[in-house]
């Protein structure tokens, strides 16, 4: 028997984070939640500097972590990176078009224009963050609203964190971890080589689910000549964590047995959170991702996080 979890948010590294931050509140509608600038002894994880965002109550739903200067340094063209893509859910059909408008309009990069996806057909788009991850916006009709809503913030008022996209090196392996591990359930799966005309990734890709839908994770299968090569910057790749949630802090510790006990590499055993109140524990999956299960976060008030600079510095560009 697994663990029952929830997707909850994702932290990515990133070239330049105060850039990333104000990308992630005008375009999306994040608010920041906490700031560790470069140099910070605070956290010993992201010395070179992390902050936390947030779309509703929640203290974050997204961390942004600045790589190091040899990270940097290392930035040598080498395989696709560890994350596939990010997505984000908006309730109706027509503010995905109206978004999309705002986003081209605003010169936003766009990775994938306006258009119905080739597997279940919903209306969608993809763009490009500072750091070039791509970026779905999507909505799927009759699909129940989830989460608290956002506050009204960028060009995009999503709705809520859908799904992350992950480049793998073995997916049966990924998938079967994922399964017994968490939970997860396969929903659909396409092998190597599909017709020809096919849009989806040529060599394999599984969409999975942990909640009512269609995916919450989707793995996708490297091309062989991939395989073995190290992510760039370093090895770190550009998906710094996954992080999952359950209800009470004794689940955080039945799921910290359960996947201890079935061999899973861990990094962290539970402990306090640092800045989010609750408690965690980390963990790798089979390609050496960071996965997170954590409880109780603490809810923080609208002005949460305005004390920062750098949340003056955006809060001041967006009213001028």
């Amino acid at each position: 028997m697994s663990v029952r979890v929830k997707l909850d948010h994702f932290g990515l590294y990133v070239k330049d984070m105060e850039r990333t931050i104000r990308w992630y509140h005008d375009v999306l509608g994040f608010r920041l939640s906490d700031y560790l600038p470069p140099g910070n002894t605070d956290e010993p994880a992201a010395p070179d500097g992390i902050a936390w965002m947030r779309l509703g109550e929640l203290h974050h739903d997204l961390t942004i972590v600045q790589y190091p200067p040899e990270a940097l340094a290392d930035d040598k063209p080498r395989r696709a990176g560890n994350l596939q893509q990010l997505a984000y859910h908006l309730a109706t059909e027509e503010e995905v078009e109206a978004a999309y408008e705002a986003v081209v309009s605003a010169g936003v990069p766009i990775v994938k224009p306006l258009g119905r996806g080739p597997l279940l057909g919903i209306l969608q788009f993809y763009m490009a963050d500072p750091d070039g991850n791509k970026i779905e916006v999507f909505s799927t009709p009759g699909l129940a609203e989830g989460g608290t809503k956002p506050e009204k913030a960028g060009f995009i008022h999503v709705e809520r964190f859908s799904h992350v996209g992950v480049n793998v090196r073995d997916m049966p392996r990924s998938a079967a971890f994922y399964e017994e591990m968490l939970g997860f359930r396969t929903s659909d799966r396409r092998s190597a080589n599909p017709p020809e005309g096919d849009r989806l990734p040529p060599h394999g890709i599984a969409w999975m689910t942990c909640s009512g839908e269609h995916h919450n994770l989707v793995l996708v299968q490297l091309p062989p000549e991939e395989i073995d090569q190290p992510l760039p910057f370093g090895g770190r790749g550009a998906l710094q964590q996954i992080a999952f949630t359950v209800e009470t802090e004794e689940d955080v510790h039945a799921a910290y047995e359960h996947v201890a006990a079935r061999g899973a590499e861990i990094m962290q055993k539970p402990r306090p959170q640092n800045w989010s109140a609750g408690v965690k524990f980390y963990f790798r999956d089979p390609d050496g991702n960071k996965l997170e299960i954590e409880s109780g976060m603490k809810r923080v008030d609208p002005d949460y996080g305005g004390q920062y600079a750098i949340a003056k510095k955006i809060a001041a560009g967006a009213s001028s």
